[in-house]
């Protein structure tokens, strides 16, 4: 390195508009100048980013990003991607610098050469109050270089501010170094810190403070409700890491991880936060380690520490209701441990003296908070930090094996990665039910073992959840034999706690979603009509295998009116409030409604697959129905989209071509209760009862945002994990593309 070496300041930033422009003329005005300033902003939605392109006018070594919400952990990952300096600091956008901050880090730098130059400890402020938060380590160990293990150690035990030094950016490639990616900013850089620990060869700590740590309300992220679960799954990726490194012993990293949850049961003991969540994540952990074959012991842990460690594990439903009581009568916490024998008769006496009440209202959090954390995580896609035993039953129907659908495993471990599938009708099945966490369905089912086995979840209070192909799903239905079973792999998922999307007898979490008081901002509503345009413009749907071409059906210069046929007795149309007779009325209707145009009838693309779906009517509703001179039945290959732009008006019962026509301005006449029925868009001419729970009017952006948004999952198959629909449609672009070339399809 030399003097003329370049750090790279990455700077996170989201709605700091009341603080961001002191920031960066503390950054401004540092007397060393070879910097290259990466501001991220993370989606901001106050004016942080017009300050920010105002203050930064005459300085060109300003790189100005803007990126989507996805927390602080993605924002600083963006920025270490783009670092091109020698070194790598993190700012915060609402800290201000002394003037020589960088120039004694980077001096160290170039003399010593070693992986990370810290000050030992900052100054934290609110407005002009200003204190020092103390040094990390004793001053005897700072201005000199450090190697020593066992000095460290006793620097990572205090959680180091990431902020507060800078690093070798070839040391940070060298070992992948990098911050969990969780939303918003929970516990972020603890990845970070502890990657450091088991990386760093060498670094030296300056024995000054050069930093001014602004603390304020809503900076306190680390005591919010609902950072809990990421910071599970924070674990959950520093494990990762530590596999992929090689990294045998886990001793540090159990350590460092137990402290941030002892630290939150204090903290937020007598407030209603997923305690039981956080410690069986904790527990799940420990067993991760184990499976993994790695190695741990409780050799940082202090006397104290080690005993509350015990307690912990060997009953943590007993320790959260020990431990505060414990603490208010100033009885240690070794007192649990050194007597545990005793515990059973104390919990008695306390439980009748003291908290009886209590107890009986722990308990109902309890069930609660259980049912509670599964539907957490599906929504933060955390479902792999916890031990979940799941059956997956994709019987079709009695007369064929149980199907466990080959081509969608590798995109169904992206959101379940632990556990293991078991057929409903296996020998094991009685069994696993009883240690059964969460039972899963795939779609709704008419088995009676399947039915029973759902009645008994019910009984048993076992968290069920119903899972269904999103709406754009692959490249080839699952039943065409013709292509490889790559490209009938489902890349989306969704999943309910109560009821499928299509089943209008019960509100399902989609509907509750469309009830909520919740409406979209302006820049939801823009970024719903951007991916609807995209969606339609690039002719994408469930299926996209079909040649994208205009059809040439029916007679010239007459009106096209399509009716949309479906599987024959498919659950949509039997939980959607309707039957056989209604594709009838459907048809005649359209007849009627429409003299004088062409009436055109779309086979579903299932039947032409694979017509055995349809079971004795194997081509649907309008298998018997007879073309004529204005009736056709289209029973091509076609994408559903250009299907739609040919015609003028579309007919259906609660086909998902009926929301893609709302997409594309068609007149949608919908005869049955399919999910966007009954919120003010399309002319709904079903009657269900079920339908007047649906109150709220909502846009078609709207019902599109939540379905397709909220409601839905994406995965990205080269990566082989969650992404967002934007990135996801690109992905789908291109592949049938691809496809598109191999089979010569036009």
């Amino acid at each position: 390195m030399n003097i003329n070496s370049k750090i790279s300041v990455i700077i996170p930033v989201f709605n700091v508009e009341k603080y961001v422009e002191n920031a960066l003329n503390s950054l401004f005005n540092q007397s060393y100048d070879k910097l290259e300033i990466i501001i991220i902003n993370d989606g901001s939605t106050d004016n942080s980013l017009n300050i920010i392109n105002e203050v930064t006018v005459g300085f060109p070594n300003c790189n100005i990003i803007t990126t989507k919400n996805s927390g602080y952990g993605k924002a600083c990952n963006v920025g270490l991607k783009i670092a091109t300096g020698d070194y790598i600091s993190i700012f915060e956008p609402d800290d201000i610098l002394f003037n020589d901050f960088y120039i004694k880090l980077i001096n160290i730098a170039i003399e010593t050469n070693v992986d990370i130059v810290k000050y030992n400890g900052l100054y934290t402020y609110e407005s002009i109050s200003l204190t020092n938060r103390g040094h990390y380590i004793s001053s005897e160990y700072c201005d000199r270089l450090i190697q020593a293990p066992d000095i460290l150690l006793d620097l990572w035990k205090k959680h180091p501010a990431v902020f507060n030094g800078i690093y070798k950016r070839e040391w940070i490639e060298k070992n992948n170094i990098r911050f969990v990616e969780t939303p918003s900013a929970s516990y972020q850089d603890a990845q970070f810190l502890i990657s450091q620990y088991y990386s760093v060869n060498s670094m030296y700590i300056i024995d000054e403070t050069q930093y001014y740590y602004r603390q304020h309300e809503n900076q306190s992220v680390a005591d919010a409700d609902n950072k809990i679960v990421a910071i599970i799954a924070g674990w959950n990726l520093q494990m990762d890491w530590m596999i992929v490194q090689e990294n045998k012993d886990t001793s540090f990293f159990i350590f460092s991880s137990f402290r941030q949850m002892l630290t939150l049961v204090e903290r937020r003991l007598n407030k209603n936060i997923n305690k039981l969540l956080l410690m069986q994540g904790f527990k799940i952990l420990r067993k991760r380690i184990k499976k993994e074959k790695l190695q741990y012991n409780l050799k940082y842990f202090s006397r104290r520490e080690y005993r509350i460690y015990m307690v912990l594990i060997m009953n943590p439903i007993l320790f959260l209701l020990l431990f505060p009581i414990f603490k208010a009568k100033r009885i240690g916490i070794e007192h649990l441990s050194n007597n545990f024998s005793k515990i059973s008769n104390r919990v008695k006496s306390f439980t009748i003296r003291l908290i009886k009440k209590k107890l009986v209202n722990f308990i109902n959090e309890y069930k609660s908070l259980r049912n509670l954390s599964f539907e957490t995580q599906f929504k933060r896609n955390t479902e792999q930090i916890l031990t979940i035993s799941y059956i997956w039953d994709g019987l079709i129907n009695k007369s064929k094996y149980p199907l466990i659908r080959l081509s969608d495993m590798n995109s169904f471990s992206v959101f379940f990665k632990s556990g293991r599938l078991i057929s409903v009708f296996s020998d094991e099945f009685e069994r696993r039910l009883q240690k059964t966490d969460l039972l899963l369905f795939w779609g709704l089912f008419r088995d009676k073992k399947v039915l029973s086995m759902l009645d008994e979840a019910v009984m048993r209070n076992i968290p069920h959840l119903f899972l269904e192909d999103g709406f754009i799903r692959s490249i080839t239905p699952t039943p065409d034999k013709k292509y490889p079973s790559c490209y009938k792999q489902s890349l989306s998922l969704s999943a309910d706690f109560k009821t499928t999307s299509f089943d209008v007898t019960r509100p399902s979490m989609l509907e509750d979603l469309l009830n909520s008081e919740k409406y979209l901002s302006e820049q939801e509503i823009h970024r719903a009509k951007f991916l609807i345009e995209k969606i339609i413009s690039n002719h994408l749907t469930k299926y996209n295998h079909q040649p994208i071409i205009t059809p040439v059906i029916g007679r010239n210069e007459k009106k096209k009116i399509l009716v949309v046929d479906q599987a024959y007795n498919d659950w949509s149309i039997i939980k959607g409030a309707a039957n056989d007779n209604t594709f009838k009325i459907m048809l005649n209707i359209a007849i009627l409604e429409n003299p004088d145009s062409d009436i055109i009838i779309k086979v579903h693309p299932d039947m032409i697959a694979d017509n055995s779906r349809g079971g004795s009517n194997t081509t649907g509703y309008y298998g018997n129905i007879l073309a004529n001179e204005s009736l056709f039945i289209c029973s091509e290959n076609i994408n559903p989209i250009s299907m739609i732009n040919y015609v003028d008006k579309v007919y259906v019962c609660s086909s998902q071509m009926g929301f893609e026509a709302l997409m594309c301005n068609k007149d949608v006449v919908i005869f049955g209760a399919p999910f966007y029925a009954g919120w003010g868009v399309g002319d709904v001419r079903n009657d269900s009862p079920h339908l007047q729970r649906r109150i709220k009017k909502r846009s078609v952006e709207e019902i599109f945002y939540f379905m397709y948004l909220e409601y839905t999952r994406y995965i990205n198959p080269e990566l082989m994990q969650e992404c967002q629909l934007e990135e996801f449609l690109d992905i789908m672009i291109k592949n049938r593309n691809d496809f598109f070339i191999k089979y010569n399809i036009s």
